[in-house]
C-alpha cells in the first residue's frame, strides 16, 4: 500500500503515494479555473475489528458513528489540513 519510501521519484512507491500525487495533479489542473480546494488527511487501520488512528501515537480503539449531517464517520479520528504531497509524506 505504501511502498518502500515516501518520495515522488521512487518507482516502488505504493498505491497510497500514487493516489495522493494524482489528487494534487488534478487540483493543479483545476486551479486555473479559480476553484479552491481544502485537503484534509486521516490515516486509519482496521485490524481484528479494532479501528486505530495511525497519525496518533496512542492506539486506542475508535468507534464508527453515523450522523444526519456528517454521515458515517470515525469518532476521534484526527484530520490534518495539507497543501502538498510532501506534507502528507511527513505525516506518514
Amino acid at each position: 500500500m505504501e511502498g518502500f519510501k515516501y518520495n515522488e521519484t521512487d518507482e516502488q512507491r505504493g498505491i497510497i503515494p500514487r493516489a495522493m500525487e494524482e489528487i494534487f495533479v488534478n487540483i493543479q489542473s483545476e486551479q486555473r479555473l479559480q476553484t479552491k480546494f481544502m485537503i484534509r488527511v486521516s490515516y486509519l487501520q482496521i485490524y481484528n475489528e479494532s479501528i486505530s488512528d495511525l497519525l496518533k501515537s496512542d492506539r486506542v480503539s475508535l468507534q464508527i458513528r453515523e450522523d444526519k449531517r456528517k454521515g458515517v464517520f470515525v469518532e476521534g479520528l484526527s484530520e490534518w489540513a495539507v497543501r502538498t504531497p510532501a506534507e502528507i509524506y511527513n505525516l506518514l
